[in-house]
């Protein structure tokens, strides 16, 4: 006969058990995932000629793609293509594992790019595993995926970047938060020569409130930086985009203060996904020729 005693152990055995097997199980999906997500990024920059690689700084270690044959040319100008914010949220109210992008969009920006110095650069925590995932808890790719300790960490990997193509300047490029990024970058940085934006919710307490979602309390706002309105920019928003309207762009124009090295365009059956990569050597050939 079993008893109670014996009967309460079991149960609560059984319970650890599955509770591991369960911890086991997730780990192992968000494993798999971010297998098949970096896969993919892989063999998407390596068609193109492209390679990845690590850059440790003080508080992550960040992902980067560049070509196998980088050019080194002094007093050069160096893009840098930010990711966007990538798998962040898994449903509206709970946030994702692991925010690696399913679609890394700024890295096709970055691998169609037509001046032939560029290097993408992923934010914290995305493309990275097991030591590399140190401090990485949901945070940095929730209400505090703006925060210093991110921005100073992008900074790092900007100045690495710099450093290894042999540049005298900078364009920062950012999709969507990674354009919140690269212009909080640029309000810091004197070598950035221009700052380019698509999708971009660079007013980031104007975008919250207007979808009623929590505030990224944790996080650094480009609307409450007025220095940024000296350096050239220019954003590019879908007219189809309801998850960044224009209305985000003018706000944060309207606060930073416009100026005429400033410019906000508007395309026309564009939304906030499509059609970014298809369109971007264009755009990108436009702004070249208009300089």
């Amino acid at each position: 006969m079993v008893t109670l005693g014996k009967r309460a152990d079991f149960i609560s055995a059984l319970f650890s058990f599955a509770s591991i097997a369960l911890v086991l199980f997730l780990t192992g999906c968000t494993s798999h995932f971010l297998d098949d997500r970096e896969g993919a990024a892989n063999q998407l920059a390596t068609s193109r000629g492209w390679v990845a690689a690590n850059i440790p700084t003080k508080s992550f270690t960040l992902r980067t793609y560049r070509p196998v044959t980088a050019p080194r040319i002094p007093g050069s100008t160096l893009t840098v293509y930010i990711e966007g914010d990538g798998f962040a949220w898994k449903t509206r109210y709970q946030p994702s594992m692991d925010p690696t992008p399913d679609d890394a969009m700024s890295l096709k920006l970055a691998l169609s790019d037509v001046t032939g110095n560029a290097a993408y650069l992923a934010r914290p925590c995305q493309f990275t595993m097991e030591m590399d995932r140190r401090r990485c808890h949901t945070a940095y790719w929730t209400t505090a995926r703006y925060s210093k300790p991110v921005i100073d960490s992008m900074d790092e990997a900007v100045s690495a970047l710099k450093r290894a193509s042999n540049a005298q300047s900078i364009r920062l490029v950012g999709y969507s938060g990674g354009g919140v990024v690269a212009a909080l970058l640029a309000a810091r940085r004197p070598d950035v020569v221009q700052l380019v934006t698509l999708a971009a919710n660079l007013d980031t307490a104007y975008w919250t409130r207007l979808h009623g979602v929590t505030p990224l309390y944790d996080s650094l706002n480009p609307a409450t930086l007025p220095s940024l309105k000296t350096v050239p920019q220019m954003h590019f928003v879908g007219a189809d985009d309801q998850i960044v309207p224009q209305s985000v762009l003018v706000s944060y124009l309207h606060a930073i203060g416009r100026d005429p090295k400033t410019s906000l365009r508007s395309l026309s059956g564009v939304d906030h996904t499509c059609c970014w990569s298809d369109m971007w050597p264009k755009l990108q050939q436009q702004l070249i020729n208009s300089r």
